[in-house]
């Protein structure tokens, strides 16, 4: 754990240097997701953003079932006629890389390893304030390409469904604030 911990402060310090915008989703860390986000403006309209995080006290895969694990994804974003720079209505396209275990809540003996690679699209919007704060909301769809179990006999008693269902509700910070353009 304590590795984990080294490698996010690694990433913002590697990244707050010429940071644009980090985000951290405030709902996620009351199931026990934290993750940590750092977007990358490449023109006034499009935007790349890279995720890190993990998941502990086991958050929800069913009422039986619950997960552990890291995760890593990246999105790209296509901003609608943002008043600043990367704001408003946007659409994008998402990857996730899940790695972790699973493990039924009544019986810790009963789990299995979990990796999960997932693509899918997303709508959102993001208000931005004039002192740089951020909130943005995205809600997204798309299917795994890849989920392997350790126990093939644990996956078929698990509900995996073949979709990937991709919300988030971010706070956030803009380091260079840029100019209204309105």
């Amino acid at each position: 754990m304590r590795l984990l911990y080294t490698f996010m402060l690694a990433f913002v310090i590697t990244f707050a240097v010429q940071a644009q915008e980090i985000k951290v989703n405030p709902v996620g860390m009351l199931f026990g997701n934290f993750d940590i986000a750092y977007e990358q403006f490449v023109a006034e309209d499009w935007g790349i953003e890279g995720l890190m995080g993990f998941s502990t006290n086991g958050s929800s895969v069913d009422n039986d079932y619950s997960q552990n694990g890291i995760s890593l994804g990246a999105t790209g974003k296509h901003y609608f006629n943002p008043r600043r720079v990367c704001d408003r209505f946007h659409i994008g396209a998402y990857t996730r890389f899940f790695s972790g275990e699973i493990s039924n809540i009544d019986d810790s003996n009963d789990n299995s390893s979990n990796t999960r690679l997932s693509f899918g699209f997303f709508a959102g919007q993001k208000w931005m304030s004039k002192k740089g704060i951020s909130i943005e909301v995205n809600f997204g769809v798309g299917r795994p390409l890849y989920n392997k179990f350790g126990d093939d006999e644990f996956a078929s008693r698990i509900n995996s469904t073949d979709i990937d269902i991709f919300g988030r509700l971010a706070l956030g910070y803009r380091w260079k604030s840029e100019e209204s353009r309105n």
